[in-house]
């Protein structure tokens, strides 16, 4: 008997890290009776994360059109040429792209279209990650000429492609979303308020020591934690650093300019290890002036973990609550910070509440919602018979 050929859907992405093989892994369960999933990544390597390398897919077919090479070595003719292939080969119905800023991209996006699929785009933005350029802007309506839909992470990023001229009825929310069972599934304990005593937690900081992260207002909310704890004739919790970048020499200065022995860095660490740590923590803090979400609130909320963030941070639009499952600041901020680092330490029946309302949150977060919206997605283009945006 003949096997009856599956239609095709396509996700690109620089390179796969464990959100997009999670993310690739729940579509391809979902929709295996109906179409075939393909992932492609650019590159195996990249130097803005240091993942290692990701496996082949177990329910998805993966595409890495340049293994052993970094993105940034990728000569933009030769991908381009190659996605070209890839379309007329494998003819997918349904394409969706990062990257749409891309020149290359924006040629393989308009080449998708001729040969049939329709495309979208995958983005984080917000209108208020940084001071906007109205010649830019109005640059960026062209480079979206080719995308019949848009799948974005939060209202924020909703708001912004509406503005840009994608049809809000064809923006599509949950784009940043993560496995809790894999977040989980890495360490054999339970989540918060279970698994290690509160006594025993710390705070924890998993980011690029960039710029953008604002780890020095990190440090300097935990210099007043630090305080009030000494105050109160308590030993200061640790504040645990997971990364690295241009900026750990400063931070490290500035930690030993104020006598911050509480903090430790630990430096880069893979998915299991911050899982590990995750397990360990008291709160999550992320402080950026510069976010388009924070992967890293997923899998803290995952584990129960209450979060302290800045408001310019995009996953604050769906994940966190403030007094919930945790708490929100202006940008710069550590005074505020310092403030409730002291409570969550100090009274555990307020780290219990909003430790079962992180964990209850956190499933906003899982992938399974990327699954609902691919589905609208598909849903969408079949009850339609426009290609316009």
């Amino acid at each position: 008997m003949k096997r009856v050929s599956l239609r095709k859907i396509v996700f690109l992405w620089d390179r796969y890290g464990p959100y997009h093989m999670d993310r690739c892994e729940a579509v391809g369960i979902a929709l295996k009776e109906e179409f075939e999933t393909i992932g492609i990544e650019i590159a195996s390597q990249g130097e803005t994360y240091a993942w290692d390398e990701t496996a082949r897919g177990q329910t998805f077919r993966k595409m890495t059109l340049f293994p052993g090479r970094s993105t940034e070595q990728v000569s933009s003719v030769l991908l381009l040429f190659k996605l070209i292939r890839i379309w007329r080969v494998e003819r997918p119905e349904v394409v969706f792209m990062c990257h749409y800023q891309r020149a290359t991209i924006l040629l393989a996006s308009i080449v998708a279209r001729v040969f049939g699929a329709r495309v979208v785009v995958l983005n984080n933005s917000k209108f208020d990650d940084k001071p906007r350029s109205v010649l830019r802007e109005a640059l960026k309506r062209v480079y979206l000429w080719p995308y019949s839909a848009a799948f974005v992470s939060g209202r924020r990023s909703a708001e912004y492609f509406a503005w840009l001229g994608i049809n809000p009825d064809r923006i599509f929310l949950g784009y940043n979303s993560l496995s809790t069972e894999r977040v989980r599934s890495y360490v054999d304990t339970p989540p918060a308020p279970q698994g290690t005593p509160y006594e025993d937690r710390c705070f924890l900081v998993v980011a690029r020591f960039v710029p953008k992260k604002s780890l020095l207002t990190t440090l300097m909310a935990y210099k007043g934690y630090s305080e009030l704890e000494m105050a109160a004739g308590r030993e200061p919790r640790k504040l645990v650093l997971c990364g690295d970048g241009e900026l750990r020499p400063q931070l490290e200065a500035c930690v030993g300019e104020h006598d911050l022995h509480g903090v430790e860095f630990v430096g880069f660490v893979q998915a299991e290890e911050i899982a590990v740590r995750m397990s360990k923590s008291l709160a999550l803090l992320l402080l950026s002036e510069e976010e388009q979400w924070g992967n890293v609130i997923n899998e803290a909320l995952a584990w129960g973990v209450p979060v302290l963030c800045s408001i310019n941070c995009g996953a604050v639009d769906l994940l966190v609550r403030p007094d919930v499952n945790g708490y929100i600041y202006p940008v710069g901020e550590s005074d505020g910070v310092a403030q409730s680092m002291f409570r969550l330490a100090s009274v555990q029946s307020e780290w219990d509440r909003m430790a079962r309302n992180a964990l209850e949150t956190g499933q906003m977060g899982d992938v399974s919602n990327y699954v609902k919206s691919v589905r609208g997605v598909i849903k969408q283009f079949n009850c339609s018979n426009s290609d316009s945006i």
